[in-house]
């Protein structure tokens, strides 16, 4: 995805996004984990409503993105700065041909969450 594209995405499509690059499928309206199969999911979705984890508004869960990416072979970078009087978190992501992506709000784990999909989904090539 292009950086503005990323930019654009509501706190809902930032999660779904972040979601599926962490293995999160949906088949219907039924969400199913990373490795679970659908007849799983679905006998489990009786006894409790499984959704991904809220990546761009839980800094529990941007740590899991953080996470993926020091597991693919990415250096992220956390950061916190003052832009325009505001704090902004920027989150700087090497790739290993040193190309750089990265991800800006002023919510941490908003921040993590665009830099992770605009890393995952970089071309390589």
């Amino acid at each position: 995805m292009k950086p503005d594209e990323v930019m654009a995405l509501t706190d809902e499509e930032l999660r779904i996004k972040a979601a599926e690059l962490m293995g999160w499928a949906r088949h219907n309206v039924l969400w199913i984990r990373p490795g679970e199969d659908v007849r799983m999911a679905a006998s489990r979705a009786f006894a409790e409503d499984v959704r991904p984890p809220d990546y761009p508004n839980a800094i529990a869960a941007a740590w899991e993105l953080f996470d993926r990416l020091v597991a693919v072979h990415r250096e992220p970078t956390v950061e916190a700065m003052m832009l325009d009087g505001k704090r902004q978190y920027h989150l700087s992501v090497y790739d290993r041909k040193g190309s750089i992506n990265f991800g800006w709000d002023e919510s941490a784990p908003r921040a993590i969450t665009r830099a992770f999909i605009l890393a995952m989904t970089q071309e390589d090539g």
